[in-house]
């Protein structure tokens, strides 16, 4: 038999198996790929550029903020950082250069790869010396909270005597510096938890409390056991949180669900923390939020779905998520809800505009991670709403699971992404060129 022969027997076994294979996997277009990727990955890789056209040629959005961010921070979570950065340092802004790098470098740290979130960090930082905006200058902070660097990253954080709304981005930009400083310089974190909660009493007794709910109960995930919270912290949430008594149908919808999070923790996986019991009155507030004309994308349905799936009934879940007003929302929701049943970690980026997820769907996320017990988890089903994300127009909402559960497609999906994208800038340099 000679060597050809032996290599076409070789293609068609490999043919055949992926027949199998997609036979197995019905419609399930992800699912057909990631196996092909293992058996075939010739093959697989092929399939997978052919998917990678089809998503784009539909996504709403494309880019950096589309799905260049997501995969980048995916990618160097899984010890690909130098594809990461080709795939989403292409601007030349200082500003989004600097907040770029900052992703890729807290997307090695999350992925334990520590000198290289170090080396990206400081990278970002040089790459920000000229920068104003403290959105930016958090985001760098941030990067190097979460290698311990505790100097730098106290410096670029910046300082609290400001005022309006760069105070508000100071305040944000510390209390998340503290939370990637915890598991390096827990005093450092714990000293910044002191100083976000100067305050907190005035706050609630001024009827704030809604707007700094979320924010200060992610101070938790700056303590050694967010569940055990110290006498301050506890006093602090319990302060912003709805009284008893309180008609909760007034209270900022975020607000709520975040109070019913905290509870939901104490009751079901006995947590410390001593917040107001809402009872029934959070059952008869969703029917009454269902019941009332909304604007779009006002009532927080991917963070209500995350809500039921922390309680552990995930066909509530998938029934909040279905109830989202848009495609987009409903496969964001979707997709949060699989990162919470999958275990994935969140990290909630100091700034707006910087994630696949808006910042209050991360914040949420975050909590329900830390507060959540391995008793709501399931895996297989985060698989089945990965699958449904992915096989939509929406499908960047999904990129952040992939290094939990599929690994393998990171690599070649960011190799069709560089070829589909570098097409794209060639076509438009060439269009100015011509004077299309």
């Amino acid at each position: 038999m000679t060597s050809r022969s032996t290599g076409r027997q070789a293609e068609e076994e490999a043919e055949a198996e992926a027949e199998r294979t997609k036979e197995e996997s019905g419609d399930d277009e992800f699912a057909y790929v990631q196996a092909a990727l293992k058996t075939h990955p010739v093959r697989g890789r092929q399939l997978l550029t052919e998917a990678f056209a089809r998503w784009e040629g539909h996504a709403t959005r494309m880019g950096a903020h589309g799905w260049g961010l997501p995969l980048a921070g995916a990618l160097a979570s899984t010890g690909h950082a130098e594809d990461a950065v080709r795939v989403a340092v292409r601007s030349s802004d200082p500003a989004d250069r600097a907040g770029t790098l900052a992703v890729v470098s807290m997307g090695c740290a999350a992925g334990g790869h520590l000198a290289e979130a170090l080396r990206y960090a400081q990278e970002a930082a040089e790459a920000a010396t000229e920068v104003t905006d403290p959105a930016v200058r958090g985001l760098v902070a941030q990067a190097f909270a979460h290698t311990g660097a505790t100097e730098p990253a106290e410096s670029w954080a910046g300082r609290e005597d400001l005022r309006g709304m760069r105070r508000e981005q100071v305040l944000r930009s510390r209390a998340a510096v503290a939370v990637g400083l915890a598991p390096y310089d827990p005093e450092a974190a714990a000293r910044i938890v002191g100083e976000q909660l100067v305050g907190v009493d005035r706050m609630a007794r001024t009827g704030g409390g809604d707007r700094h709910l979320a924010r200060v109960s992610g101070l938790l995930l700056a303590l050694p056991d967010p569940r055990r919270p110290g006498p301050a912290l506890s006093t602090a949430v319990r302060s912003l949180c709805a009284r008893v008594e309180e008609d909760i149908r007034g209270r900022d919808p975020h607000a709520v669900l975040v109070h019913g999070l905290l509870e939901a923790a104490r009751s079901a996986h006995g947590t410390d923390l001593d917040v107001p019991e809402l009872g029934g009155k959070l059952a008869h507030w969703e029917r009454y939020m269902e019941a009332t004309p909304l604007p779009d994308g006002v009532f927080p349905f991917a963070e209500l779905a995350v809500l039921h799936a922390f309680r552990g009934d995930v066909r509530a879940a998938r029934e909040a998520a279905g109830r989202a007003e848009t495609p987009g929302r409903r496969a964001a929701a979707l997709a949060a809800v699989a990162t919470y049943l999958a275990g994935v970690p969140v990290t909630v980026p100091a700034a707006d505009g910087w994630a696949a997820q808006n910042t209050s769907v991360l914040r949420f996320l975050s909590l329900a991670y830390a507060l959540g017990a391995d008793a709501s988890r399931d895996e297989r089903e985060a698989r089945r709403l990965v699958r449904e994300v992915l096989a939509g127009e929406h499908w960047r909402y999904a990129l952040p699971l992939l290094p939990r559960l599929a690994p393998e497609a990171l690599p070649p999906l960011a190799e069709s992404a560089l070829v589909h994208t570098l097409g794209t800038i060639d076509a438009a340099g060439e269009g100015a060129r011509d004077g299309r």
